[in-house]
């Protein structure tokens, strides 16, 4: 399935094909620690190709939780908050994902299915620069469906800027800030590109 969004004056603002065109996860590449972002080439929504990055969190959740536990961190260097945040959420540790894209500005919150305390899980989240607000997705694995996170934001991730470190486990470049609290934490993740169907190549 592929759709389009046009504006009042014809322009492609929004488009994806359907599932996003990811490779099956057991193929990701291993992330750990903190380590250069890599190439994710950012995009605006109506651009002819996207990049979707999507990451596969497994681990155990800590039996009693409160506050933000980092699985995630985007950064660079002299922001005031991370551009990218994925973690858990309060104390029923809820599947959440933040969006600063613009330094002074509040993030934008976007949230997924909590966790049971004490529990193992396994999940996946992707950004879709072309889908707007709906363009962050999260699946149970290659054989669940893909969905989008719960937000209000008149946006998506086409705003963010280029991401040039990742922190696993902690905010960016400090193991104290916002640390996940549970155990045997193991990230995985890739790229994959889509072309807009009716775009010259």
């Amino acid at each position: 399935v592929r759709y389009q969004v046009l504006d009042p004056d014809g322009i492609v603002r929004e488009w994806a094909e359907w599932p996003p065109p990811l490779p099956p996860a057991d193929s990701w590449s291993p992330i750990t620690g903190e380590r250069d972002a890599g190439t994710w080439r950012q995009a605006d929504a109506g651009a002819d190709t996207h990049s979707i990055p999507a990451w596969r969190f497994r681990g155990r959740t800590v039996a009693s939780a409160t506050g933000s536990q980092t699985l995630l961190s985007g950064w660079n260097e002299g922001d005031g908050l991370p551009p990218l945040w994925i973690g858990l959420i309060g104390p029923d540790q809820r599947l959440s994902v933040l969006l600063s894209p613009q330094e002074g500005r509040s993030p934008h919150l976007w949230h997924g299915p909590a966790i049971a305390p004490g529990a193992p899980f396994d999940i996946q989240v992707a950004l879709h620069p072309g889908m707007g607000p709906g363009g962050l997705l999260w699946s149970g694995g290659d054989d669940q469906p893909w969905s989008s996170l719960t937000g209000t934001s008149p946006w998506g991730v086409e705003r963010l800027p280029d991401i040039a470190r990742l922190s696993i486990g902690h905010d960016r470049d400090d193991p104290a800030s916002r640390p996940f609290l549970g155990s045997d934490l193991m990230v995985t993740g890739t790229v994959a590109t889509t072309h807009r169907s009716d775009a010259p190549r």
